[in-house]
């Protein structure tokens, strides 16, 4: 008996070792878009520069899809990340996520110059929280999701070494070929309509 139980411990240990930091899946019929998203904690007491954390997850797979930093395009898709993958509030250990934003230095302005640079996704939702994005110190260039309970879920704009960022990676098909499904859905939802329309 007491070997059975040590047994059955010992597998529930196992499991949840294995889910422990698990890729999560936004379901389609949950409103998703059927993506994985994960959060890579930084070391304790270190730090992943953003360019760091952008390598490590575009060189990352998960159940045959690519990985690169999350992007953020609707207030559904940033809720669902933000109550899902981002921690909940341990600012000894991290302050936030990078996610896959870059601001092109050339632009004028805080809030001008933004994209998401893996995807070539349009730029278009924001979640700054208030004040944010101000290049604080000049060199601001990186979009981060905020950790700390009061503005969980928020964005700022943080240099390329900030302290204490984890980041999220966002798994989908190829993402070089993202920017291109939508114009290329539309195309092909035109042209069946003109089809219809002429029989």
């Amino acid at each position: 008996m007491h070997r059975i139980a040590s047994l059955y411990m010992a597998l529930v240990i196992s499991t949840t070792s294995l889910a422990t930091g698990s890729p999560v899946r936004w379901e389609m019929n949950q409103g998703g878009n059927g993506h994985y998203y994960e959060f890579v904690a930084p070391p304790i007491g270190g730090t992943i520069p953003w360019q760091n954390a952008r390598a490590a997850a575009e060189s990352s797979q998960y159940d045959g899809e690519f990985g690169y930093l999350a992007t953020m395009n609707t207030a559904q898709e940033n809720q669902w990340v933000a109550m899902n993958i981002l921690p909940n509030d341990t600012p000894i250990f991290y302050y936030g996520a990078w996610l896959g934003g870059m601001r092109d230095p050339s632009a004028g302005g805080a809030i001008n110059g933004w994209s998401w640079v893996t995807t070539a996704e349009t730029w278009a939702y924001t979640n700054w929280a208030l004040g944010e994005p101000n290049l604080s110190g000049g060199n601001n260039q990186f979009a981060m999701m905020i950790a700390e309970a009061a503005r969980h879920g928020e964005w700022n704009d943080a240099i390329n070494a900030s302290n204490f960022n984890g980041y999220i990676v966002e798994y989908a098909p190829e993402p070089a070929t993202l920017a291109l499904l939508a114009p290329l859905s539309l195309i092909v939802c035109t042209s069946s309509r003109r089809r219809r329309n002429a029989e």
